[in-house]
This record gives structure tokens, sequence and C-alpha cells, in this order.
């Protein structure tokens, strides 16, 4: 009785198992057929988690009742090949779950091979498991097929139900997934076109028709957070986060939109805040990212700003790039709730259509950083006529970084922006490589005064190691001097050998000295970037051993100015009247009048001169620094209203040499 109760129950269970089984099995097998990101993958997708949740409860039970009812039967082939089907089932069972939960990542990719792997193994165990049956009940004359068969009238409820379901589930989900796209729209109907056809000039911004995207999906940061956490927490912190939010960028925007409209300020925004720009903002009665609390100020250069660009217009920057808004999933992962919860699973399971959507290749590449990082400006904004600006890509090109120009002692490798300003660092992120490492997206530059300003002390502090890490470094060169060693004879022997001793001055006596300032570490020109703002210098102090100051250039007196006739490496713009562009009002500049900068693999010399006071005793000590300090003075007091000295002065390098005073004149060499 009992035994037959057993087999009753199992032969039940298998009603159910054998159907549910072979939707299980050729759910996860059509996949390998069908394109990443086509929907009818997807739905076998969430059919086959769907399926497998139910499968795993009945063969729990399954193999329950039938160990229980088999425990005792002495049959080795057979109890192998069921022992061998329950293993990999097990595995089976356990992956699966552990994809759905966690999800298929670069770093566990191989539980994904293994799941599918063990299921053919474990398929066919089992179809061996039951021939085995099979034989052997078929030899001992024993009707075995209630066991060994689904009962055809159960299954044909369950595959109609079945087929009901997914019916239903299709209709259900299809008119979601048409009712979820994303409005694209401005709001506003008298949108302006003061520079051309194209709604996004003087941008080079283009997008597919050249329209306006949706804000949700622009402003999307917060829903990439959800899986990223790691790269959300870094993006936070960086400039990149902050390049709206920046209170320079908002003086300067607002300065720009006084004097030109607000119209003008998508040659601005497209770089700085795209999300105004490209959710059609720009234009009478909207507002540019310059304004708080608006998402464009707080997204600044946002996830989607970046891995949303399909391609690249020319490297001339302007925002040159194309950005397309694209939804390869069933539903809306940008309209929240339930649709962004369940395109959330299906990017778990099947992350490929995500990666392809958003982690192009063009990201890695210094071309992709030219969109925004070079700029010119056009008769259109400037009255005047082209202007090159800033062109941190021109630079990499003419580097020996980039491969294009012939190999040099300091770089023998190609080295790419995103190798020094997104280096490889460990996170748990499901974009992590096999070995852990994500992308930084700190991104790490020279803009020392936001993350001061937003009371951000980490990043400052791992912005100063960034440039103070050696990649520009400073070495004193002096003349080296022989005393007046020779001898009498000249005899031509082995030890016959003129020696130099170290450099020495006398008093009251010129003494020169050179720098020398080495770019061999930067992979563009130093400085970079805006470089109307930054300022590098030299200061130089020459003391005596006392510590008394004989000469000084470059320092930074009690008001913030740096005083004493400084070598500085920086630009001057100026309008076409000859004045200077001091506040950054770009669409006044037509040139320079001044423009010193280090090209990458290169030196500068500067040459210092001065008279050794008669009271210097003992030895002549010269300290040099290469200071760096963003912003300069008058621009920051113009844009923040306090005072210079908040804003620390970086040691970028330094070298120092001690030289002895010679009080007596050297001697003639006598021949």
């Amino acid at each position: 009785m009992f035994f037959n109760n057993l087999l009753k129950l199992e032969q039940n269970i298998m009603n159910y198992f054998a159907p549910i089984s072979i939707i299980l099995f050729l759910s996860g097998f059509l996949t390998w057929f069908i394109p990443d990101g086509y929907i009818w993958e997807q739905w076998l997708y969430l059919l086959h988690v769907f399926i497998g949740f139910i499968w795993s409860i009945l063969i729990a039970l399954y193999v329950f009742v039938h160990v229980k009812r088999t425990v005792q039967v002495k049959r080795a082939i057979l109890n192998l090949t069921g022992f061998i089907s329950l293993v990999f089932f097990l595995y089976i069972v356990f992956s699966g779950g552990y994809l759905a939960f966690y999800g298929r990542t670069q770093t566990n990719d191989y539980i994904y091979d293994y799941h599918v792997m063990t299921s053919f193994v474990g398929s066919f165990a089992l179809i061996a498991h039951i021939l085995g049956h099979l034989v052997k009940y078929y030899k001992s004359k024993v009707i075995y097929g209630k066991y060994l068969s689904f009962s055809v009238n159960v299954s044909r409820y369950i595959i109609k139900g079945y087929l009901t379901i997914l019916v239903l589930c299709i209709v259900i989900v299809t008119f979601t997934f048409f009712n979820s796209k994303l409005v694209i729209t401005n709001n506003f109907s008298d949108y302006e076109y003061p520079y051309g056809d194209q709604p996004f000039e003087p941008s080079k911004t283009t997008t597919p028709d050249n329209q306006f995207l949706s804000k949700k999906y622009l402003a999307s940061s917060r829903v990439c957070a959800s899986c990223h956490q790691d790269i959300y927490k870094q993006w936070s912190a960086s400039i990149h986060r902050h390049a709206a939010k920046d209170p320079a960028y908002e003086k300067n925007v607002a300065l720009l939109t006084d004097k030109k409209g607000i119209a003008a300020t998508r040659y601005c925004e497209g770089c700085h805040a795209p999300i105004a720009l490209l959710a059609g903002q720009l234009t009478k009665g909207g507002v540019h990212g310059g304004i708080n609390d608006t998402p464009a100020n707080e997204e600044g250069v946002n996830c989607i700003s970046c891995h949303a660009i399909s391609r690249i217009n020319n490297t001339q920057g302007v925002a040159s790039y194309h950005l397309t808004q694209e939804n390869p999933y069933l539903f809306d992962l940008y309209n929240g709730g339930l649709n962004a919860t369940l395109t959330k699973f299906l990017i778990r399971l099947n992350s490929s259509p995500h990666k392809k959507q958003f982690s192009v290749d063009k990201v890695n590449t210094s071309e992709f950083c030219a969109t925004c990082h070079a700029q010119f400006m056009d008769k259109e904004l400037n009255n005047w006529g082209w202007v090159k600006m800033q062109d941190d890509y021109s630079a990499w090109l003419s580097s020996p970084f980039s491969g294009f120009k012939e190999k040099s002692h300091s770089q023998q490798t190609v080295s790419t922006c995103q190798n020094c300003h997104f280096p490889k660092v460990k996170g748990n992120d499901p974009s992590s490589d096999a070995n852990g490492f994500i992308s930084s997206h700190l991104s790490l530059g020279s803009n020392t005064f936001v993350p001061l300003h937003f009371g951000d002390i980490d990043h400052a502090k791992k912005t100063e190691r960034f440039l103070s890490s050696g990649k520009v470094r400073v070495a004193i060169d002096v003349q080296w001097q022989k005393l007046a060693s020779q001898d009498l004879f000249n005899t031509k022997l082995k030890n016959d050998k003129k020696t130099e001793l170290p450099s020495y001055v006398y008093n009251d006596q010129d003494f020169n000295f050179n720098v020398i300032v080495s770019n061999h570490f930067v992979g563009h020109d130093f400085p970079a970037g805006a470089i109307d703002l930054h300022q590098a210098w030299l200061e130089v102090t020459v003391s005596d051993h006392s510590g008394k100051v004989v000469f000084q250039s470059g320092n930074v007196n009690a008001q913030g100015d740096i005083v004493n006739s400084p070598h500085i490496y920086q630009t001057i713009p100026i309008d076409k009247h000859g004045e200077h562009v001091w506040k950054h009002d770009l669409f006044n500049m037509i040139g320079d009048s001044y423009k010193k900068v280090i090209p990458s693999g290169s030196a500068d010399t500067v040459n210092y001169n001065l008279k050794v006071p008669s009271w210097v005793k003992g030895k002549l000590i010269i300290h040099v620094k290469l200071n760096y300090r963003k912003l300069n003075k008058k621009y920051y007091e113009w844009v923040t209203g306090e005072s210079i000295n908040n804003l620390p002065v970086i040691n970028m390098s330094y070298d120092t040499l001690s030289i002895p005073i010679i009080a007596k004149r050297e001697v003639s060499n006598i021949y």
C-alpha cells in the first residue's frame, strides 16, 4: 500500500514535471538562435526564469518521493545515472537562481557557461536513467508506462494552460510596451532658431532627425546608480558631475545669457549641461544648466551624456557628438515603477543589448574626448570670425603618447586620455572585468577649485596627489666651474685627469642658473584646458645657509598676488580692441596677447641672473617650485566674492641645489 501510494504520487508529479521540463529546456535552448536584444529573446528569458522557478519546486518534490521509493532497490547503473542527474540538476537549480538574483556579469559569466553545459549533461544523464528503466521493465514484462510517461489528458490541459498564460502575458506586456514610450518634446512651440535650421546650434550636437530627447531619459543617473553603485559614487564627486554646478560656469553662462540671450548658451551647454540642450530647454521660457535645482545643473555631464553617444561627428569640439535615445528592452526603464523593475531584471538576465547601447567602443578613445575638450568659436557668436580656442586633442595627437608622432624615450606605447583620467581601479560593479577592475569615473584632472568649493576634501587631496605625481618636473641647471688644478707638466699619465668640482660662486659676482621645466609625462600641453583661468608658475628662492633671502621670483604676497616677475604658464585672451578678456567671456575673444605652454615631450628652460651680495657666506641655496592654482586671482574673486587666499597653491614639483661660496679668485692655468 505504501509503495503504491508513493508510486501514484510520483506519477502525478511526473505529469507536471515532464512538460515543464520540456518547456524549460526549449526556452533556454531557443535563446541561442535569436539575436541579442530581440523582443522574443527577452520573452524566452522571462518564460525560462518563471518556468525554472516552478521546475525547481517540482524537481525537489519528485526527487524526494522517487528516492524514498527506490532507496532499497539495488541497481548499480540506474543508481549511478540517477545520482549523476541529481548532482547536475542541483547545480542547474542553484546556478539558475544565482543568475536570476545577481544577474550575469563579466566576473560571473563562467556560472552561466556551466549552467548551460550542465543542462545538457544532466538531460543526457536523465535520458540514460529513464532508458535504463525502460529496458529493465520491458524485459520483466512489467507495465510501467504510467510512471515513464505523463498522462496525455493532463498534459494537454497543462500545455493549453501555459499557452493561454503565455498569450495573455504577451498581450498585456506588449500593450504596456507600446504605451510606455518616453515622450520626446521640449514643451516650447515657439522654439528659437537664431543660428540656423539645426535646433542645437551653435553647439555641434546632433540627434536622430535632430529631435529633442526625453528629460526622463537624459536625467537618469540615479536609475544607473541602482546597479552601478561604485561608479555612481565616483561620478558624483567628479568634475563632470559638477560641470554645470561649478560656480565659475554658473557665473559665465549667466553672463552669456545676459549679453547674447538664452539661445546662445547652446554653445556651452552641449558640453556642460547636455540635459538642458537636448531636452530643448534653451529657448525663451526655458532654463539653462546654470540654474540651481534643475536636472541639468544637478547632473552636469552625466551617464547618458557620454554613454548614449553613438557617433562622433568630428574632433573639432563644441559638443560635436551624435546622441541617441533607445530602448532595446521590453519595458521602459525610465518610467519607474514595475516597468523599471522588469527592465532591470531583463538587463541582469542578458546585459548584451544594454552593453551595446551604452558601453560603446568609442568611449575608450581620445577622439571621444575631443568632442568637448576641443573648442572654437565662429562669427555667429563673436561677430568677428573663426577663432581657435583650447584643443587638448590636437595637443595629444602631437604628443609622444598618441602613436602618430615619432617615438621618444619618454613614452614607448600609445596612451589615450582614458589611461590617465579614467584609470582602472578595483570596483564592485556589474561592469567590472574578469579581474574585478572598473574605469574610475572620478576623472581626476587639474581642477582644484570645485572639490574645495563643495567641501569634498577627499577629492581635493586626490587631485593634489594627481598634480604632484611627477608628470611635470623641474630641475636646476648650473654651469659647472673648474678650480685651477691643472699640473705644471703634461705627463700624459693614466692618472692625469681633469677633475670637476661642484659649482661655486664668488661674492659680488653675477651668477646665472637655469630652471628646466620638462613635460614628459602629460599627454598634452601643460597647462591644458581653459588656461586663461589657470595659473602655473615658477617660484624661485635663493638664500644663504641661514635662510636669509638673496633673490626671489614668483612668491605669493599677503594679498594672494604672484609677485617679483614670475615666469607663468598661461594665456591672456584679448578682444578686438586689444583689451584683456579676463571674465572668460569667450564671445568677446579674438586671440591671445600672451600664451606660454609646454608641449608634451618638451621642456622649457628659464634663465635667472642675480648678483651675489658681499655678505653671503657659506653656501648659496636655490629652491625652485612649480606651483599651480585654479583659478587666477582676479577671476576667482569675481566669481566667488572671496579672497584668493581661500584657494590653496599646489606644489607640483620642486628641486633644491646648494652651491659653495668661494672667497678667492681662480688661479690661471700654467702651461
